[in-house]
């Protein structure tokens, strides 16, 4: 019985490897090519993640030949910055464009907040949701930086900021300051 077994399963191996139907790379990292620098050169890369709209939670795709699968979600998103930063020596400016949140936000704003950090992403853009929707206490408490350049207190008639929030901020990668500004479309009710 023990033999037939263990021949059945050998050929049910045998079969699967020499199926085309079967996936190689399936989810895999990205291709990658490094390029060399010249002397006089520094290289910074700036990469962005953005409109999650707090669907960061794996999603569930069906594939033909392998079934259902979850991919994506916030384990994802934090494996590849971390391996972008670590095949770059950490020369990585890494953005969000905003749009972080949702009024179905799933596991709480905060939780979101903490992925983020745990990311580590160098600076939020503070677009109309999260203007909306994150409480400058909630914003104020995270380790997260928020960056708006346009968006006007009328109390104060100045530009909104608070201890997260900035009107620019300017970055050192790989010893070149990089400043960062974020515009947003944010059409305010209470502005004649």
């Amino acid at each position: 019985m023990n033999k037939i077994f263990s021949s059945l399963l050998t050929l049910v191996l045998i079969v699967a490897c020499a199926s085309q139907k079967v996936p190689t790379r399936v989810l895999s990292e990205p291709e990658w090519k490094d390029t060399p620098s010249l002397d006089n050169e520094k290289r910074v890369t700036i990469s962005s993640i953005n409109y999650f709209n707090s669907s960061l939670t794996p999603q569930l795709e069906n594939y033909e030949s392998l079934g259902s699968i979850k991919v994506g979600g916030i384990q994802l998103i934090e494996k590849y910055t971390s391996i972008l930063k670590q095949r770059l020596d950490n020369k990585v400016l890494l953005l969000s464009t905003g749009e972080l949140v949702n009024e179905n936000q799933n596991g709480g704003i905060e939780t979101l907040l903490k992925d983020f950090e745990r990311i580590g992403v160098d600076a939020f853009h503070l677009s109309e949701k999260e203007l909306k929707m994150l409480p400058l206490s909630k914003i104020n408490k995270t380790k997260n930086k928020f960056v708006n350049s346009n968006i006007i207190d009328l109390k104060k008639q100045s530009p909104l900021t608070s201890n997260n929030i900035g009107n620019y901020m300017i970055k050192r990668v790989n010893g070149v300051k990089v400043g960062i500004m974020a515009v947003t479309t944010f059409k305010n009710i209470e502005a004649r």
